[in-house]
């Protein structure tokens, strides 16, 4: 893997595979993770997140009562560095983005208890609360990393950004961190 991550090569290389394509006669490569239909998730650095349809979950079925929910592969993969494990115990149901939500539920239902590592952002919390209307006992593990956005920050230790507010006369300016602002005119 990349120096900025702190995924071991062994590990990634079980659940991910180098992805070549091309687009308007330019070559690319990504990680690619693949899901239940057949499609890829596609995430390069710095930045760079797309997928190869069709847009689906991934599961991982080890015929448990507990299952295990992550928004996406890079948070599952920082579960399992965190916990020093090629494989988990439990079923695992990798999102691959929290607009897949309803495509999980049948396959969550199916579980007495979930464990939830979503991002701690206001789609994160909805996911969760939905997971929860469907399931009588959903645990949310984001407060055990409640500073950061999410699993995989907090395993490189990348805290949230929260950006301080300064009214000005006829603007307000946010700060997020020594270089970078963002001004908003009134008008």
């Amino acid at each position: 893997m990349g120096s900025g991550t702190k995924i071991a090569l062994p590990l990634a290389n079980l659940y991910c595979k180098e992805i070549h394509y091309r687009i308007n006669d330019k070559n690319y490569f990504s990680i690619g993770f693949k899901n239940d239909k057949g499609g890829y998730e596609l995430s390069s650095p710095p930045n760079f997140k797309s997928c190869i349809s069709p847009k689906e979950i991934t599961s991982i079925r080890n015929n448990q009562d507990a299952c295990l929910v992550f928004e996406g592969f890079w948070d599952f993969l920082s579960y399992l560095t965190i916990r020093k494990t090629e494989k988990t115990k439990h079923d695992v149901s990798v999102l691959n983005s929290v607009a897949n939500v309803q495509k999980a539920m049948d396959f969550l239902k199916s579980h007495r208890e979930i464990y939830a590592y979503l991002d701690n952002d206001e789609a994160g919390r909805k996911t969760i609360e939905l997971i929860r209307s469907a399931n009588s006992t959903v645990y949310d593990r984001s407060t055990k990393y409640a500073d950061f956005k999410d699993l995989n920050d907090y395993l490189h230790q990348k805290p949230m950004v929260k950006p301080e507010v300064k009214k000005n006369k006829g603007s307000i300016t946010f700060c997020m961190g020594k270089s970078s602002k963002i001004v908003i005119f009134a008008e």
